[in-house]
């Protein structure tokens, strides 16, 4: 039996047409001694090989991207430069302006040949270059390398691609005993829904119903839950600091998991109450848990939160002028989150489990129970629209799984490559750890980027599959200044409601890609990618207003 769960989802300087003169006038010569590390020529730069190995298009079968010995898409069309000479101009002055506002606005040396900023932008119909500065360098991308992974889920998958957890018997089923156990293969599915605040306890219901069904009320055995090819669960590497493991968005992939391992608690005061009240999900948690949050006077938000191999805990205080707020966290092991779950709901159900949850590799094939899918869809705006890392990195093991060799870093960069060539894309450069941009490690060029986007969006409003997935694709991007990662950013200007893109931000890293229609109606594709010496705040200073500027600029271009 095959289940398909619907899982439905996760001030500005503005540069008005030739405004840019006075950055010009602004940098006075200065400008002029910057190297070319920040500035950038007139052409791309091309990027280094990282010598990873190829990958061979024969392993798996692409629903929509082309076969290795087809024709790529991108031969298909026609793609010549026509480069806006004014356009580019203006972004170069953009970026000498924000570099100097950014010097003046750290204490600390901010050196030009330290900060790399690149650019480019394509028409979306043609994938013809409009405007390129350094667009070829391989640069760090953030949460922007989460274009490629969700980009390769839905042409190596297709749009009706799935996340599928097998359920098999052990053994047979006597007087209402399932003998041998119960076996769970992994399928890299993250088990998320929007909006629900973690409680996705029910995604078991369905595997309790077959077991009833089938008049099982005992397992004589254990719940075997087989991480099958996936790796084991740990940070990645060149993750953020230690100190911030704990906190959701260095939430560990796993071949089994459920709310993509974070926890969410929800805490909600009441009038004349010493405490406020606390719902914890997903639940049980697997661990000893310490929940207390003192209600007190005025709107004092002091709740701590946090999950470690002994203890959840959810404490402090939060004042009783706030009616409620919401805070999610790691859980250390995905995969012991995934089996508490589990064996909770089924003994809700009635079904006792004699041998509790076990974890083995490659146990014996059973009697097929069911399989419970979830549709690689609703994964797309939790990655591109909230910017969720561990979903991200869940399919980024899924690809690996299927297509790359093994659900590993090295079989997700396989699948990626495999991905981005059958969509007619350069892999030059190109590094990636993990699937949603966080490690420092990853590498891709906004050149690459834009080719990505093009690829993709070029076949918006064109029937068929490509045409669906192009839909899939845009509608999965943050809206400018509406939602997501984007909800809060350029209000009020032209851009709100017209910019679809996606954010990227660790440490010293910021980026932004995404697509418009400038002025004449003309659809563009742009990215602009930002690397820089680790000073807090230039961000939110510097870069992300620069982003904003060069938005309203391709805006106004015709």
């Amino acid at each position: 039996m095959r289940v398909a769960l619907d899982q439905t989802f996760e001030g500005i300087a503005v540069a008005r047409g030739r405004a840019c003169a006075a950055g010009r006038r602004l940098a006075l010569g200065a400008l002029a001694a910057l190297p070319l590390a920040l500035l950038g020529g007139c052409g791309s730069e091309a990027a280094a090989s990282t010598g990873a190995e190829s990958v061979d298009a024969a392993t798996a079968a692409a629903p929509l991207a082309a076969p290795a010995d087809e024709p790529r898409q991108q031969d298909k069309r026609t793609a010549a430069d026509q480069r806006d000479a004014g356009l580019e101009a203006d972004l170069r002055e953009l970026v000498d302006v924000w570099y100097l506002r950014a010097r003046n606005a750290t204490k600390r040396p901010l050196p030009s040949d330290e900060v790399r900023v690149s650019i480019s932008v394509r028409d979306a119909r043609t994938g013809a270059v409009v405007a390129d500065v350094r667009a070829g360098r391989s640069l760090r991308p953030a949460s922007n390398l989460k274009l490629v992974t969700a980009a390769a889920g839905l042409y190596l998958l297709g749009p009706e691609g799935q996340f599928a957890t097998r359920y098999e018997l052990g053994g047979p089923i006597e007087d209402g005993v399932l003998r041998g156990g119960l076996v769970v293969r992994a399928g890299g599915d993250p088990i998320v829904r929007d909006g629900s605040f973690g409680a996705v306890e029910g995604y078991f219901d369905v595997l309790a119903a077959e077991l009833a069904q089938r008049g099982v009320r005992r397992i004589a055995g254990a719940v075997v839950l087989d991480e099958a090819d996936y790796l084991e669960p740990g940070p990645g590497p060149a993750w953020p600091s230690k100190d911030q493991h704990w906190k959701d968005y260095c939430a560990l992939a796993a071949g089994l998991t459920i709310n993509g391992g974070v926890l969410e608690a929800v805490v909600t005061t009441h009038t004349g109450a010493s405490h406020a009240s606390v719902e914890l999900h997903p639940a049980p948690t697997g661990l000893p848990t310490s929940i207390g949050v003192r209600q007190v006077p005025g709107r004092l938000n002091d709740v701590r939160v946090g999950a470690t191999v002994s203890k959840v805990t959810v404490g402090g205080k939060l004042g009783e002028a706030v009616p409620r707020i919401e805070a999610a966290f790691r859980h250390p092991d995905p995969i012991a989150l995934f089996g508490s779950v589990l064996e909770a709901r089924l003994a809700r159900a009635q079904i006792a489990i004699d041998g509790g949850v076990a974890r083995r590799r490659g146990p014996p094939a059973g009697e097929h129970l069911v399989t419970i899918t979830s549709p690689i869809t609703d994964s797309l705006v939790p990655i591109n629209t909230h910017s969720n890392n561990s979903v991200a990195d869940q399919l980024f093991l899924k690809l690996g799984s299927d297509f790359g060799g093994g659900g590993t870093r090295a079989g997700g960069l396989a699948a990626l490559r495999l991905a981005l060539d059958r969509l007619g894309v350069s892999t030059q450069g190109l590094r990636a750890v993990d699937g949603s941009g966080l490690s420092r490690d990853n590498r891709v060029s906004p050149a690459q980027l834009t080719a990505l986007l093009w690829s993709v969006l070029g076949d918006l409003g064109q029937p068929g599959r490509q045409g669906e997935a192009a839909e899939l694709y845009l509608d999965s991007l943050a809206v400018m200044g509406r939602s997501g990662t984007l909800e809060g950013r350029m209000r009020g200007t032209p851009a709100e409601g017209a910019v679809f893109a996606k954010t990227g931000f660790i440490d010293g890293t910021s980026g932004l890609s995404g697509w418009l229609q400038d002025a004449s109606g003309r659809p563009l594709v742009f990215s602009i990618l930002v690397n820089y010496p680790t000073v807090g705040g230039l961000n939110n200073k510097a870069w992300k207003p620069m982003q904003e500027a060069m938005v309203a600029r391709l805006l106004e271009a015709r």
